[in-house]
């Protein structure tokens, strides 16, 4: 029983000494492949700098692990992997055992065949950045030939370094079952080839039959995974490029990136996401983008610092695919449940040669070339979208071809029934198109219009402007609009014709020629002439009937003062024994001639031609002014608030003129707020207006835009309605009992004279605000130098001569000269002037002017006269206003001017401004 248990004691020792040993792989007759996984050590070396030596001897020996794992996986790294197992060959095979390394992109891979003894029996140098000449069996992956005696145990060192990830998949063959292995690889690969290149040819027949550029782009794709299916591989190096180690460690990144890309694109055309799914498409681009950087990036950065950017661009890649799958299935586009089937097919096939690559699955033709059978999958169904989609594209067609057909139809209806004439012409103008309207409108059948030019129908007088229309808008490529034009029917009358057209162009935008639409205007025009001359005679109504209102108003007005001048007349010629009561009577015929001469005034305010003495004028002072004069006009229970703009610029004004829009429009305020208690308020200031505000004013279409001076006058009173306002202008116009004579019609006068407008806003029972505009003085004007002046007794004894075709004019100057000692002679037309002065120029002092005579006129008179004499002194004297009779005067060399009527003050106030001038020179 001791003795027992000693050997069961001993027994325990050896098996646990066993176990911390390294395994032994055996090789028997009755098994042909070994996966070496279980059986190997591993040694890590991070400086890639051991040697041989160095990890044989003790100190690095005991350093290798015992590997756990099937297919050990070490990742990315930089170190270098030292691999360690031993073989005990008990097989009776004598041929050389294949070692396949299943990993067909390692960069490095070193193997050193140790005798039991420890003797370096065979050094082999190979790996995917070295030639595949120094590999021992041409194969796609790395394949190391063993001899192996028999019953001897064999000790196999092998180093491993990569850019990539670190796989170690090793497996021992039998060279029988190798060989085996390696044909059926062969035919395989030949198939997945030769599958991929018919589904290139097939799809390029139809690329370049239906020119669907979906199928291009499907052409790339399946070029693309199989140069990357062929490179991943090991295929590629191995046949196609065996000598160019540099570009085979490019080509797999290069061909992965180009594999995604077209299949993105491809996925993008084929799904129409442009069009179905804008933001998607977006995305798609963004990402093509960013891979085609990376793609051009390969060839300059090392493989370490690209491949990972390109696995990661590559997985969000897949995520995309689906994601514009599944948007596209949602949407209800057929098609796409091909393309997600396929995604799905080859992402699951990549996913399984992963794990086969890894040894996380066993290893089995189909397991093995599944990425191949999933991209020949991924195809297959790809092609039978495409077959898919281009029977729904043909059904949308069929679709788009019936609605077009219909479009045309309805289109056609459309031309045929329309009151319209609707043509199409060349560059040149030649009709190409014309509707059967044509007859109707022209007298011409359609086919008699082709080949006619539009202008050989235009009538001649306006032939030449019409086409120097048309040419300058074919010119510039812009429509033609409302364009009038008489054309002439084939019957010989004129038709009028509105044409409107819109250039076309071709795919490369030159220009085809213009569409367009004639409409008849003829009945149109001749009915707005009608309306216009209705309208004109109106207007002319309308006149008339404020000439007649004008009238009546200005003879009542007229004939109360002529009632004074004739009763104070008779009065006068009765008291003419008595001096005192005569004079009497002479004031008030006096006094009514002034008023009679204010009344004119108002006219010719109305006029818009009461503009007499312009001056630089500050709206707010004058304002002020008026209004304190004014209060005692106004009723004691109105109150007046002003609101004055600091420093307003002037105006150019009459201060007279102004003075009297002021008065009107406050006494006007006045009275609409009556006997109840009321607040007027005036206020000045300057505003920018533009046509839009000058629009709502009155007489605001003939002024500019630009900064206006404005006076704002609102009052509480009882307001106006609509009707009212539009007559508030009108003269002698009054709600009052007792009108003002022109009153506001005056101030529209005035305002028109200034260039400035008015805007009137009220409302019945809430008051009325009136804003007066005037344009802003822009430029300081110089003050003028007084000249030097003569005084009463100068100028007796002065010859004066009066050219005026009014008899009473001439008498009444002449009795007002002469009573201030002065000489007058007399003409009574410009022709007499002449003569006169020819005659007596050398002793005439100056001459009274008249500006309208019979036979020649003020203006004719004076040139004549400066020819004579260049220093003749000349006054005008008119009725109209300064403005209007100097206007044909200005820098002439006018001495003065004389409004009528006027007192004998007035006339020798202007003569005493002359100069004197003892020698007059002769004509």
């Amino acid at each position: 029983m001791f003795r027992f248990k000693i050997y069961l004691f001993t027994f325990i020792l050896i098996f646990s000494g066993l176990l911390r040993s390294q395994k032994i792989l055996t090789l028997k007759d009755n098994q042909q492949k070994y996966p070496l996984g279980l059986y190997l050590e591993i040694l890590e070396d991070p400086g890639a700098e051991l040697t041989l030596e160095q990890v044989t001897s003790p100190e690095y020996s005991s350093r290798f692990k015992p590997n756990r794992e099937r297919v050990p996986n070490l990742g990315f790294t930089r170190s270098a992997i030292w691999v360690r197992f031993r073989i005990l060959n008990q097989a009776s095979i004598r041929s050389p055992w294949p070692l396949e390394l299943v990993y067909p992109n390692m960069h490095y891979a070193d193997l050193y065949h140790l005798t039991e003894t420890g003797q370096l029996m065979r050094v082999k140098k190979t790996g995917t950045l070295l030639p595949v000449d120094t590999r021992d069996h041409l194969y796609h992956h790395l394949v190391f030939l063993l001899p192996l005696p028999k019953n001897t145990v064999q000790t196999v060192y092998m180093r491993f370094q990569n850019d990539e990830s670190m796989t170690i998949h090793l497996i021992l063959w039998s060279m029988t079952q190798f060989m085996k292995r390696s044909q059926s690889g062969h035919i395989l690969h030949g198939a997945f080839i030769g599958i991929l290149l018919i589904m290139i040819g097939f799809h390029a027949f139809l690329f370049f039959s239906l020119r669907d550029k979906s199928y291009l782009y499907y052409i790339l794709a399946i070029t693309a995974c199989l140069f990357f299916s062929l490179t991943a591989n090991g295929i590629a190096f191995a046949y196609l490029w065996p000598q160019f180690t540099g570009w085979n460690q490019l080509a797999l990144p290069f061909f992965g990136g180009l594999m995604v890309m077209s299949i993105i694109k491809f996925a993008d055309y084929f799904l129409m996401a442009k069009k179905q799914l804008a933001l998607t498409h977006k995305f798609t681009t963004i990402y093509l983008m960013v891979m085609t950087l990376l793609v051009v990036l390969v060839p300059i950065l090392s493989y370490r610092l690209i491949i990972l950017p390109m696995v990661i661009w590559g997985i969000l890649g897949a995520v995309l695919l689906l994601f514009i799958g599944i948007n596209s299935i949602l949407k209800g586009f057929h098609p796409a449940r091909y393309f997600f089937i396929g995604i799905a097919v080859i992402g699951i096939s990549g996913i399984i040669h992963l794990l086969v690559r890894l040894g996380m699955i066993p290893s089995n033709p189909i397991f093995e070339h599944g990425f191949s059978l999933g991209i020949i999958l991924f195809m297959l169904l790809m092609s039978l979208g495409l077959t898919d989609r281009v029977k729904l594209l043909r059904l949308e067609k069929e679709q788009a071809t019936r609605e077009l057909r219909e479009s045309e139809e309805r289109f056609r209806s459309l031309v045929e029934t329309t009151h319209d004439f609707i043509w199409e012409v060349d560059q040149n103008g030649v009709y190409t198109y014309v509707s059967p309207k044509c007859m109707d409108l022209l007298g011409f059948r359609p086919e008699e219009m082709l080949g006619k030019n539009k202008l050989d129908l235009i009538a001649r007088n306006e032939a030449t402007q019409v086409g120097k229309l048309f040419n300058q808008k074919l010119a510039d490529r812009l429509p033609i609009i409302g364009l009038e034009n008489k054309n002439i029917h084939k019957d010989g009358h004129t038709v009028i014709l509105d044409t409107n057209g819109l250039p076309f162009f071709d795919g490369k935008g030159n220009l085809l020629g213009y569409r367009g639409i004639d409409r008849e205007i003829t009945n149109r025009r001749r009915l707005e002439e009608e309306r216009q001359r209705l309208h004109v005679q109106i207007q002319h109504s309308q006149k008339l009937e404020s000439l007649g209102v004008l009238a009546g108003g200005i003879a009542h007005d007229f004939n109360n003062l002529l009632m004074g001048v004739l009763g104070n007349a008779s009065l006068t010629l009765k008291s003419l024994s008595n001096p005192i009561e005569a004079k009497q009577y002479i004031e008030k015929i006096e006094k009514a001639a002034q008023q009679a001469a204010k009344l004119t005034n108002q006219m010719l305010a109305y006029s818009g031609k009461g503009k007499f003495v312009i001056q630089p004028v500050n709206l707010s002072e004058l304002v002020e002014e008026m209004t304190q004069l004014l209060k005692v006009s106004i009723s004691k229970n109105v109150s007046i608030r002003y609101n004055f703009s600091p420093d307003l610029p002037d105006i150019e004004a009459d201060v007279s003129q102004i003075s009297q829009v002021i008065m009107n429009l406050i006494v006007n305020a006045s009275e609409s707020i009556g006997n109840k208690v009321g607040v007027i308020s005036v206020r000045t200031n300057i505003m920018k207006v533009d046509d839009t505000y000058l629009i709502e004013t009155f007489f605001g279409d003939n002024v500019t835009e630009g900064e206006y001076v404005f006076l704002e006058v609102s009052d509480n009173g009882i307001g106006m309605d609509k009707a009212t306002q539009e007559k508030i202008f009108d003269p002698f116009f009054t709600t009052k009992f007792k009108g003002h004579g022109l009153g506001m019609a005056a101030v529209l006068g005035i305002v028109r004279g200034h260039k400035g407008a008015i805007k009137v806003y009220s409302e019945l029972g809430q008051g009325t605000t009136i804003k007066v505009l005037f344009p802003a003085e822009k430029a300081v004007k110089p003050k003028k130098i007084p000249r030097e002046t003569t005084n009463q007794t100068e100028l007796a004894g002065k010859t004066v001569l009066v050219v005026d075709d009014e008899q009473t004019v001439r008498e009444v100057i002449r009795d007002m000269l002469k009573n201030r000692d002065m000489k007058v002679i007399e003409a009574a037309n410009g022709r007499e002037g002449i003569e006169i002065y020819r005659e007596h120029g050398d002793t005439i002092f100056l001459v009274l002017l008249d500006t309208t005579m019979p036979e020649m006129n003020g203006e004719e008179v004076f040139k004549q006269l400066r020819q004579m004499n260049p220093d003749v002194k000349v006054i005008l004297i008119s009725g109209y206003n300064q403005q209007d009779a100097t206007s044909f005067f200005v820098g002439k060399g006018l001495a003065g001017f004389i409004q009528k009527p006027f007192t004998l003050e007035k006339l020798m106030e202007k003569l005493n401004e002359l100069p004197v001038d003892d020698n007059p020179k002769a004509p």
